[in-house]
């Protein structure tokens, strides 16, 4: 009776063990991204960068997200313009398997520095980001995120709004 009882609560522990590995509660992501801004004569700003971006699960499907990015690109041959964002919110996981897909509200700031050869401008902006993507599961630890897309809305110099960010990169899962 005894052996039955210390074998059936070290299975417990076990079990519980293996459960907290199979659930990973925090994941890192790093990739590259390209930003798309709409210019003020109405065309549009492509700018290559990067985003990463650390999540925690907060209960059942609901992370809390950090999301960092880094934007680069030149306009109108003149003035070399770098975005930089830091934002925060909530993510909801919409499956467990193989295939993640999720969706995300944003919110932070974000930093466009211009220089033309002259002073450099610097500037904040509020910014709101809503999107979602869909992560590759490879292994219990790594994923790729196969698509990240975003849209942004904040303002700079009164120019127009709207901004959107595709992205891609390696996912690590850990914690339990």
């Amino acid at each position: 009776m005894r052996r039955t009882l210390i074998a059936a609560v070290l299975s417990c522990l076990l079990f519980t063990a293996m459960h907290a590995q199979e659930t990973p509660t925090t994941q890192i992501f790093a990739g590259f991204s390209t930003e798309a801004t709409r210019a003020p004569n109405g065309g549009c700003s492509l700018y290559d960068g990067w985003n990463a971006s650390i999540a925690r699960k907060f209960f059942w499907r609901v992370s809390l997200v950090a999301d960092f990015g880094g934007h680069y690109g030149r306009e109108n041959e003149v003035v070399d313009n770098s975005v930089h964002t830091f934002l925060f919110g909530p993510r909801v996981t919409l499956h467990n398997g193989r295939i993640v897909p999720f969706v995300q509200t944003l919110f932070g700031v974000s930093h466009l520095r211009a220089d033309a050869g002259g002073p450099v401008l610097g500037v904040n902006a509020f910014t709101l980001a809503a999107g979602g993507g869909v992560d590759l599961r490879i292994n219990r630890r790594w994923a790729i995120r196969m698509l990240q897309i975003d849209y942004f809305h904040r303002e700079f110099f009164g120019e127009p709004p709207h901004a959107g960010r595709i992205s891609g990169g390696l996912v690590y899962h850990f914690g339990g």
